[in-house]
């Protein structure tokens, strides 16, 4: 078993980052700049996602790889995230908070993303929300995850972890089998094949078993010392029928594919509230042991089962 990738996606419902054999740092709230950053509305601070405006999936990030990997901190002097649409031209933030304090000093501002709500998001500034603006034709602003502030994770399958952005966990992992197993589904009824991209995963995994094995792990650990917890299985939504590569949603697929194949009741996760819901990849929290490691494709990688 390996890791085949490893993803951070900085801007909620924007482009993700590969990050290759460089890898990612990992944090207890998520990989180094994961969901770090949110699109909001300009007047009520609610979060901008695909579900409403899938033309997010053309914003494309970039963060320079040593800023992505490293714990040191003079690694992020004068580097920038960079978002950029083709056509619609591009902004830059500094990574570096106390270069910004020192520059431009902040505007907070409220941001809200399901049941969380903060006064202290940080405001990224005109360019970012011009940039925004433009592709989304409303008002929006780009807002950075407070300092200091927590966003617990569900109290029942993580009651001591917290994220930022995220839809609700810091990391999610995914499979390269049951992806296969998926497209597998779609071309038996005449659909074409998707990517990995769809489901957004931050760490994905070459198995070598069968398709949807990891229902029966309780933990992937790597050979560079990361230990993920699987603490709930993703359901998912109508993200994962946008494109990326066009940024439209055309039909049901493949959420349509994931249900028939991989709902809670299929899956045997015995919850009624979850038998209808589709389900594909695992929400995971990782141990303080885990933290300031780096996880990074080709790495070997070890399951461990769960307790029946």
């Amino acid at each position: 078993m390996r890791v085949k990738d490893v993803m951070v996606y900085p801007v909620k419902s924007c482009c993700g980052i590969s990050c290759g054999t460089k890898g990612a740092l990992v944090e207890r709230t998520g990989l180094r700049y994961d969901r770090h950053w949110m699109v909001i509305e300009e007047k009520t601070g609610k979060m901008i996602t695909q579900r409403k405006h899938p033309t997010l999936a053309l914003v494309k990030t970039e963060i320079p790889a040593e800023a992505l990997c490293s714990a040191d901190p003079s690694v992020l002097e004068d580097q920038c995230l960079t978002v950029w649409a083709e056509g619609n031209g591009r902004a830059e933030i500094p990574l570096c908070e106390a270069a910004e304090v020192r520059d431009t000093p902040k505007t907070k501002r409220r941001a809200k993303v399901w049941e969380f709500e903060t006064e202290d998001a940080m405001d990224e500034g005109e360019e970012a929300a011009m940039f925004f603006s433009n592709i989304l034709n409303l008002k929006a602003r780009l807002v950075r995850f407070p300092r200091g502030a927590r966003r617990p994770t569900e109290v029942e399958f993580a009651p001591q972890d917290a994220t930022q952005f995220s839809d609700g966990y810091p990391f999610l992992v995914a499979v390269q089998e049951s992806l296969d197993a998926v497209n597998e589904e779609l071309s038996s009824n005449g659909h074409p094949s998707v990517q990995m991209d769809r489901f957004r995963p931050n760490v994905v995994v070459l198995s070598g078993a069968a398709a949807f094995e990891e229902d029966r792990w309780a933990g992937l650990a790597t050979s560079s010392g990361c230990e993920f917890a699987l603490v709930k299985p993703c359901s998912r939504c109508t993200v994962v029928s946008v494109d990326p590569a066009t940024g439209e949603r055309a039909g049901r697929e493949p959420l349509s594919a994931v249900k028939n194949i991989h709902s809670g009741e299929v899956a045997g996760y015995h919850r009624k509230e979850w038998d209808a819901a589709p389900f594909f990849g695992w929400n995971c929290v990782v141990g303080d042991e885990s933290v300031g490691r780096v996880v990074s494709a080709g790495e070997e990688a070890r399951a461990t089962l769960r307790v029946t």
